[in-house]
This record gives structure tokens, sequence and C-alpha cells, in this order.
């Protein structure tokens, strides 16, 4: 029986230093719409932060005195997370930013064998998949379509999503997985649905017939 209780009281004490290493911090502001720092008695929201060991896990932002859930985000570090949600002022939901469909895999592309394979396809009379016109309307629809996020613009960062998706026999782009960690996610998540959001392709043909084809799609993002 002791050594149960020994078991059962280490249990409980990891139990509470979990809890002890999570803290909240809460900020009031003007209102949801304007975050300008006020006293608690003026507010119109509050922003409660949420951390572990001292690490940003989660942000709730709440309007005051209604206590009507505005947004909900969540943190892996400074990773984005999870579903985010927005609501407006009457409680309807307006807005999902769904981080949690990424896929991200390990990738080191191989240009060469790339190449090689293309050149087989096409040797043996293959035809590729094509957007609307060509490259140009792809890079038409690539400017039109993609926006720098805030959060990244905010923090003055550049670089490069590795996307790799593929077009159905129907013609349908559907994407596959980001390589490696990806450039940030907010910039990942913009790309993936750049792609969910394609127009139609006409699909690539092999031996005669509609056929699926993968395309591996760089997109930069350049703050100049």
């Amino acid at each position: 029986m002791r050594l149960f209780q020994g078991i059962l009281i280490g249990v409980l004490s990891a139990c509470v230093s979990v809890l002890a290493a999570q803290d909240t911090t809460v900020v009031f502001y003007k209102s949801a719409d304007k975050f300008k720092i006020v006293p608690e008695s003026r507010a119109g929201a509050k922003m409660v932060q949420i951390y572990d060991a001292s690490v940003l896990i989660e942000r709730r932002l709440v309007s005051l005195p209604s206590k009507k859930l505005r947004l909900r985000e969540y943190y892996e570090g400074k990773k984005p997370i999870g579903i985010w949600q927005y609501w407006d002022e009457k409680g309807r939901l307006f807005q999902e930013r769904d981080f949690a469909k990424l896929i991200y895999k390990s990738v080191n592309l191989n240009p060469d064998s790339a190449k090689a394979e293309l050149e087989a396809f096409l040797n043996a009379g293959g035809v590729l998949a094509k957007f609307g016109a060509g490259e140009s309307d792809l890079m038409s629809y690539l400017r039109r379509s993609i926006e720098y996020p805030k959060e990244t613009k905010r923090d003055q960062r550049e670089g490069i999503v590795y996307i790799t998706f593929v077009v159905d026999e129907k013609g349908i782009a559907i994407p596959s997985y980001i390589h490696n960690e990806g450039f940030d996610g907010y910039c990942d998540l913009i790309v993936w649905e750049m792609i969910e959001n394609m127009p139609r392709w006409t699909p690539a043909v092999e031996n005669g017939e509609d056929a699926e084809m993968e395309f591996t799609l760089p997109v930069q993002f350049n703050l100049r």
C-alpha cells in the first residue's frame, strides 16, 4: 500500500508541476477593433494570452462586457497551429485559418532525376497538364492570389515556400505536402489554399488517356 501511495503522490506532484508551469496574462483594450491599451475600467475588450513554460500557446480576444469571444489562436512556440477562428461583435463566425490541414514532408530535391523523368514522359508521347493558356496564366494567377500575411510582413521575413501538388485526371489541383519544415506557417497556409482554390487545369495525357501529374512549385515571398 505504501508503494502505491508513493507512486500516486509522485503522479500528483507531476500534474501540479505541469499546471504551475502555465501562466496567463491579460491586456485590456479600448475595443475589439482598436488595440489601444486602456485601464480595465474603460476597456471594451481584453486579450488573454496563455503561456506554457513562458512559451505562448493560445490567445483569446474577448469583448466586454458581453464576454463574447472575438478570436482564438493557437501556437507551438512561434508557429501557428490548429484552427484559428474569428467572430464578429454579434458572435457570428466569419473567418477561419486552418493551419491543422498543412502537411509537411522531408524532401531532398534532385533536379537531374526530375528532368530525366520528364524527358522520358514526353518521349513516350505524354502531354503535360496545362494551366489556362500556359505558364503566363499561371504566373498571373499566382500574383492575384498570393497576399503577404500581415504577421510575416510585420516581422520583416522573406523566404520561399516549396509545395508539391497533384493535378488529377479531371484537372483538379490537390496540395500534397510542403517541403521540409516550410518557410513560415502563415505563408505556408497562403500557398496551400492558393493551390486548393486553383481553377481547373487541362489534365495531362498518358497513353492516350487523361492522367494525374505531380508538380513542385516554389513561391517566393519578398518584401521588395
